[in-house]
């Protein structure tokens, strides 16, 4: 979903991959890779890809449902060994 929105905004903005990757510091490929929602992002980047993309953090998120939300809870704490 990150990954996603991250897409689009670049898109909208008409930014080319390779330039969005040398703000974000990491490689065409991760990148990519990011956008497709094969690797994820962490918190840094994030919050960097905020302002190169020129968003508020709660954009990348919009559109998530509680069944989504719900799911990865759900997931999370049956994987946790506690």
């Amino acid at each position: 979903m990150v990954g996603e929105r991250m897409r689009m905004r670049r898109e909208e903005l008409a930014l080319p991959v390779v330039e969005v990757a040398a703000l974000l510091q990491v490689s065409v490929n991760a990148l990519v890779d990011i956008e497709a929602g094969r690797r994820s992002l962490e918190a840094p980047r994030l919050f960097l890809s905020t302002q190169v993309l020129q968003v508020e953090p709660n954009y990348f998120f919009e559109g998530l449902t509680q069944a989504v939300v719900s799911d990865s809870v759900r997931m999370d704490s049956t994987s946790c060994e506690c």
